[in-house]
């Protein structure tokens, strides 16, 4: 973490990230990083304390993201490491991604709530939709969908963070302060075949980048991200005559909500398999739980 972190988890300065870096490069470790910069939230927190809405926004802002961005990168270059960059999430990031990613050994993300929300989503939603990085311009949706579009993106993430509904809906005395994050791991699916059914993306371009890409980055290549001989026969089945509608009613984790409630979709996941087992059938789990710990591959 680059910013908005408490000091025992801040790598705030391109020096400390670089040392992080080399710390790890030699064992061949892919290090996530999300991109922001200290000095520039600590500033104008400082200006500007009534803790609203526009506080947040701005003590956050594109040109920070930008920042971190590059500093990550020209450190991963210096540190000769691997690195995957989270969460991008504007117009000005992507540019700078866009033209220093040659730097280092590198891939990038973004999320889907960054995919459809804008910052003026914040006065329906409020605390449900707070994360960081915050949601920005339409402008900025624009520019992700966009360069998602074009390949310049390589993963999708969900950030899953499933906090509680009294968690969110607690008093805090500032916006900023509000627990971070949303769920997303049953919705990733139907809001990316919203982009399908937007013409956006298309089917393989979800799979590369939800499935695929991510198995591959993250040393798991061998076994994930693919059907064919010899991988685990992780499948999902997709009936593309039946529609979906996405409710809060429906959501399996602790959240009990999604921002994307309401949400319809022109095909319907009926079925899951995890290594060839059936774990979900029209919505509802079946059979006990079968997760368990997949390690990188060397």
């Amino acid at each position: 973490f680059t910013a908005d972190v408490p000091d025992g988890f801040l790598f705030a300065t391109l020096d400390s990230i670089a040392e992080a870096l080399k710390a790890f490069a030699s064992a061949d470790t892919l290090i996530g990083i999300s991109p922001g910069d200290q000095s520039i939230l600590a500033g104008s927190t400082a200006r500007d304390r009534s803790g609203s809405i526009a506080t947040f926004l701005d003590s956050r802002p594109p040109l920070a993201e930008a920042n971190g961005i590059a500093r990550a990168l020209v450190a991963a270059a210096s540190a000769e490491a691997k690195i995957h960059v989270r969460q991008i999430n504007s117009e000005l990031g992507v540019e700078t991604w866009s033209r220093l990613r040659g730097m280092a050994d590198a891939s990038v993300e973004t999320t889907p709530q960054n995919l459809f929300f804008t910052a003026q989503d914040y006065e329906v939603q409020g605390a449900n939709l707070k994360a960081s990085p915050p949601l920005r311009s339409p402008h900025d949706v624009d520019a992700l969908r966009a360069a998602l579009s074009a390949g310049l993106i390589d993963i999708v993430a969900t950030d899953h963070a499933p906090h509680a509904p009294v968690e969110k809906a607690a008093s805090y005395p500032a916006f900023a302060d509000i627990p971070g994050g949303m769920p997303g791991l049953q919705t990733l699916l139907p809001t990316m075949l919203r982009l399908v059914d937007d013409g956006l993306i298309a089917l393989p371009d979800l799979v590369r980048m939800c499935s695929r890409n991510p198995a591959e980055r993250f040393g798991l290549g061998r076994r994930k991200g693919r059907i064919a001989a010899g991988y685990d026969a992780d499948l999902l089945i997709l009936d593309p005559h039946r529609s979906s509608t996405i409710a809060n009613a429906d959501q399996v984790s602790r959240a009990g909500y999604t921002p994307f409630d309401g949400w319809t979709v022109k095909a319907r996941l009926t079925n899951v398999f995890l290594r060839g087992r059936e774990i979900m059938r029209d919505g509802r789990l079946v059979g006990p739980a079968q997760g368990k710990i997949v390690t990188r591959e060397s």
